[in-house]
């Protein structure tokens, strides 16, 4: 049996734009790496203090955002750069972008 996805309107395909506008807005509150999954110690904690955990009395400010394509890809925060994956026309992208200002560093682009 053949199984298909309508990808345009499946709304968990808008889920990764979505997140990484909310995820990235955060980084100006975060100094150290978060190099992988989860985190430095793999347990979504981070060991930060002093930003704003109270979103609905005050929301974080939208630093950059960033078209990415479908896909469930994580980020990885390190050395000032933001690494993730998207999914754009039957193509696999990995992106590095610029933590601070959002600009797109380098791309690489394969078959999927």
């Amino acid at each position: 049996m053949k199984r298909s996805v309508k990808i345009q309107n499946n709304p968990l395909f808008r889920t990764p734009y979505l997140f990484s506008v909310v995820f990235l807005s955060t980084f100006s509150a975060f100094a150290e790496d978060w190099p992988q999954f989860r985190g430095p110690n793999q347990n979504g904690i981070s060991s930060e203090t002093g930003w704003n955990t109270d979103w609905a009395s005050s929301e974080p400010t939208i630093a950059w955002r960033a078209r990415l394509g479908a896909g469930y890809s994580s980020f990885s925060v390190s050395d000032g750069k933001v690494y993730t994956m998207g999914h754009v026309d039957g193509t696999d992208v990995l992106y590095c972008f610029d933590a601070k200002t959002g600009d797109e560093v380098w791309r690489y682009e394969y078959n999927a």
